[in-house]
């Protein structure tokens, strides 16, 4: 695709998502009020919603992001054990 296309097309998806959310929030506009061990809350239904939304997908990010620093970790020290071996491999020639 050209570049000039998938510009065109990122606009048109923006455009869709920015219709979807407006809708959402005028559709869920009235007050929730919300009760989470002891703590209580109260506020319109969409920012709610999309706090909840916001929390989960920080959650999965930062699990994927610990799985991914912790496999490069091992990942870095087995390269640095092989290397280790290639040299003391060489020097017992």
């Amino acid at each position: 695709m050209k570049p000039e296309r998938n510009r065109i097309w990122f606009w048109i998806l923006n455009g869709i998502i920015a219709v979807l959310l407006i809708v959402f929030i005028v559709l869920n506009y009235g007050t929730v009020d919300l009760n989470f061990w002891g703590l209580k809350l109260s506020g319109p239904a969409f920012l709610v919603i999309l706090v909840l939304f916001f929390l989960g997908f920080l959650t999965g990010w930062l699990w994927a992001y610990i799985r991914y620093a912790r496999k490069e970790r091992e990942k870095n020290k087995s390269q640095k054990n092989n290397q280790e071996d290639y040299v003391k491999y060489i020097e017992e020639r």
